[in-house]
């Protein structure tokens, strides 16, 4: 266990503790109340001198995961993880499907008067993880919407790759053991599913993946002209794809508004032209990983794989999960493979 301890500041040495009594909170506490209410949802890391501090719930919630000492201060739980380690905490809470709202000192502690002005700067969930280190450069982190139709026989499945910008959409019909959707969702690897319902009987398909819910107004709320679609009338043939892709949008928008205004449009799909490879197929070829230790060595991935670039990589491994259906669509692909093998000094 890592023993973390407050770094006093002048801040933190006129504030007399955590709390002035039981009812009455301390200017530092009052302020972590107003940011704690903005994001009652998830696990809140304050910023104080050298450590993200957590408090009260939050804190006996995050320390076993943190594998943090859980302490308290007149009676108020806490724990810490130093600011230089950051990145290294932060994976173990996603892991376990909790989002982190981090909230940083916006002023020098030195210098302040009084309070150190803080405020929320990043809300970070499994599908919105924008770091580079805690990615897999060749394998993308998809945000993955699931809007469902009324008579739950359709659905709209809307991916985002926040990191890379990758942005897609289609519709998927459901049947009665919904294995195309799960098959979907296994191909995507999706990080994070946001549902516009819940719909019990096909919990078993997340299979711990964590989920949000977006309701149909918010995700109306995002107007089509935001997307700047190529063919709005070929999206309107396609109103369940349209609607995952703005709750998407709506997401982004409540926990990265800065990544908003670079989203590219996302691009309709048709999951017929491809072919649909199960969950199970994917794993006896041994397409991404081995069945002997579940990793990628001696996989058709790794054997196939000699691209140097994150982008190519990503690119080789949705080609080898997705195989091509149209005679056409093959040919052209294997023209451009040509041409770069023959004009190999471009």
């Amino acid at each position: 266990m890592e023993k973390t301890t407050m770094n006093v500041t002048s801040e933190t040495a006129d504030r007399n503790g955590i709390v002035a009594g039981k009812e009455t909170l301390t200017p530092l506490m009052a302020q972590y109340e107003n940011l704690k209410s903005r994001h009652a949802n998830e696990i809140l890391l304050f910023r104080l001198g050298d450590f993200y501090e957590i408090f009260g719930e939050d804190a006996k919630t995050a320390a076993p995961i943190l594998e943090v000492a859980l302490t308290q201060r007149q009676g108020v739980p806490m724990c810490g993880v130093p600011y230089h380690a950051l990145e290294r905490y932060i994976p173990k809470l996603l892991k376990r499907s909790f989002r982190v709202a981090v909230a940083e000192q916006l002023e020098d502690p030195s210098t302040a008067k009084g309070i150190v002005k803080r405020d929320i700067v990043r809300v970070i969930s499994s599908g919105t993880i924008l770091e580079e280190n805690l990615l897999q450069e060749k394998s993308n982190n998809f945000l993955v919407a699931v809007a469902f139709s009324e008579n739950i026989l359709t659905a709209g499945l809307a991916a985002l790759d926040i990191s890379t910008g990758q942005f897609t959409a289609s519709e998927v019909h459901l049947g009665a053991d919904f294995s195309a959707l799960a098959n979907e969702i296994s191909r995507l690897n999706a990080a994070e599913i946001l549902l516009n319902r819940q719909v019990p009987q096909i919990q078993p398909l997340w299979n711990g993946i964590p989920l949000q819910e977006i309701s149909d107004t918010r995700a109306a709320t995002v107007g089509t002209e935001a997307f700047q679609l190529d063919d709005p009338s070929e999206w309107k043939k396609f109103p369940l794809a349209l609607q995952a892709a703005k709750m998407v949008t709506a997401y982004v928008r409540a926990m990265t508004p800065e990544c908003v205004p670079s989203l590219r449009p996302p691009q309709l799909s048709h999951l017929t032209e491809v072919m649909a490879l199960d969950k199970e197929t994917i794993e006896n070829l041994e397409i991404l990983k081995n069945s002997y230790d579940g990793t990628s060595a001696r996989s058709l991935l790794q054997f196939l794989d000699s691209t140097v670039t994150p982008m190519g990589g990503r690119l080789l491994k949705s080609w080898l999960i997705r195989p091509l259906l149209r005679l056409e669509q093959i040919q052209d692909r294997l023209k451009k493979v040509e041409f770069f093998r023959e004009e190999s000094g471009l």
